[in-house]
């Protein structure tokens, strides 16, 4: 398209549902130019990271970017021709987009867990909750709604080694306590 001066790609909530990992720096990885390691964001267009700019519901996020999956919309990852709306980012943008409220009450959970199949003990609950405060009047519009949604994860054991622990023996332990090394 000849009026198309951005290039990168979006994302929206059905494709986010489809990925394993999906949390919003994962997203944007998943998208051509942008560098990702281990699943998670680096760099955009082979620029630092600290030229990446990364605006959550058209707010600039400076330190954490962390939000519940369960809350994206859409996430948009912006590699060139920057619009003058996101100021001064010279490796590129990535615009998240919540949820909002809807005109219908709704509620979801997710849970994640490894228990079964690895020693980590990953385990996540994902959860939301919408739907309208103050209704039109056409009962088919929201004047005003919420939207809840929270990620809550745990790990038993982040540092499983695939090779096992070196352990001494209970008489060398014991022979190390009497005879310390001075």
């Amino acid at each position: 398209s000849k009026d198309q001066t951005t290039s990168g790609a979006s994302v929206t909530a059905e494709e986010i549902k489809k990925m394993p990992n999906r949390s919003a720096d994962a997203v944007a990885a998943t998208v051509g130019g942008v560098f990702s390691s281990d699943g998670e964001r680096g760099n955009v267009r082979g620029a630092r990271s600290d030229a990446t700019s990364m605006y959550i519901d058209g707010v600039l996020v400076i330190c954490n970017s962390s939000v519940p999956q369960s809350a994206i919309e859409q996430v948009d990852v912006i590699l060139g021709g920057t619009p003058a709306q996101y100021g001064d980012a010279t490796g590129g943008i990535i615009n998240v987009t919540t949820k909002g409220p809807s005109r219908k009450f709704g509620a979801g959970i997710e849970l994640e867990t490894s228990e079964l199949l690895d020693a980590y003990g990953h385990n996540r609950v994902g959860f939301n909750l919408q739907g309208p405060l103050i209704k039109g009047k056409k009962q088919e519009t929201a004047l005003l709604g919420f939207f809840v949604a929270g990620d809550v994860g745990y790990n038993r054991d982040g540092a499983i080694s695939s090779k096992g622990y070196y352990k001494a023996t209970d008489a060398t332990l014991q022979n190390l306590q009497q005879n310390p090394l001075r």
